[in-house]
Order: structure tokens, then sequence, then C-alpha cells
């Protein structure tokens, strides 16, 4: 089941990667190279299910990175969001890159390492929710952005939240994930190209 849940994690951020990159032709903004880089550390991340006798501390490593470079891309986003005169300086988009670092303190201790990673995620999924929910109502066009934020919640709340013993949240979580990152893209693609 390893195989499978890495080949649709892989195969859902290929699609993304090729949609970001036809973004970052048009675009060349900071932001979508932050986003590029944290679809590449998940589908590195992901990869890694296709061996589950390897140790479980490369693909750890990689969401967390693929996590905190998507916190820098919607910093990036925000910044942008604002009045050229309003903006902070775009050296605090790279502040969260500082946690990486501290990282490997927590790393032998599973309760914190694991709060740290669901923390982060959650902090990525309610920042894009809050910011794509304004854009929305600002510009239009982002509904499909918005889906994709809420079937990432779902999937969120699978993963960390919920156990039930007669379905295998892991395997509901990773696909609502995979479906989450495909909308995601698409939604995206047609805002920004």
């Amino acid at each position: 089941m390893y195989f499978w849940m890495g080949l649709v994690l892989c195969l859902s951020g290929a699609f993304a990667l090729v949609n970001i990159i036809k973004i970052l032709i048009k675009q060349r903004s900071l932001t979508f190279v932050f986003l590029l880089s944290s679809v590449v550390a998940f589908i590195a991340g992901s990869s890694s299910l296709f061996f589950p006798e390897l140790s479980n501390d490369f693909p750890e490593w990689s969401w967390l990175v693929s996590s905190v470079l998507l916190i820098c891309g919607l910093f990036g986003l925000v910044r942008e969001s604002k009045p050229v005169f309003a903006r902070f300086p775009i050296y605090l988009t790279f502040l969260p890159l500082l946690s990486i670092i501290f990282y490997p303190l927590a790393v032998d201790a599973l309760v914190i390492k694991n709060l740290i990673l669901a923390t982060y995620q959650a902090g990525a999924l309610v920042v894009a929710l809050l910011l794509f929910s304004v854009k929305q109502k600002k510009e239009g066009e982002h509904i499909l952005t918005l889906a994709a934020i809420i079937v990432c919640i779902v999937s969120y709340l699978f993963e960390w939240f919920f156990t039930f013993s007669d379905i295998n949240t892991d395997l509901v979580a990773k696909l609502g994930l995979a479906a989450g990152i495909i909308l995601a893209s698409f939604g995206l693609r047609r805002k920004y190209t």
C-alpha cells in the first residue's frame, strides 16, 4: 500500500510541479520559487514511500522543509498583496527557514516532533485559507484554490486527529492531500497564467 500512496502523491506533486513551472515562466516571482521548492521537497519525501523499509527521517525532513517553504511562499503572497508602501521587507519571507536549523533539537522527542510538524502544516493551511478567502472576495477566480484548501484541511484532520477502526485514515489523508494538490495547482494556474 505504501507503494501506491507514494505513487499517487508523486504524480500529484509532478502535476503541481509542471503547473508551477508554467506560472513561474509568466510571473517570475519569489513566491512561486518558494512554492516550486516546496513541491520538489514534497515529491522527494513522497518518493521515499516507495521504500517503506528505509528510515522515517527522510520523509519527515522533506515534509518539514516542504511545509516551511510553503509558509515562506504564503508570506510572499501576503507581501505582494499589500500596497508597495505597506509591504514588509522581503527578507522576512525567509524567516520560517530558521526553524529548519532548530528542528534537530526536537528530532529525538516524538511528541515534540509531531507537534512541530502538525503546527507548521496547520499554520500553512490557516494562512492559505485566510489569504485566498480575502483574495476571492476582492478579485474572484480563487474558488478552486479555496476548494483545494478545504480538501487539504479535511486531509489534515484525518492525518492528525481522526482514528477510526474500520477505515484506513492514513490512506484517506494521503488521497485527500493528492486531490488538494491537484485542485490547488489548477486554481493557481487558472489565476496566474
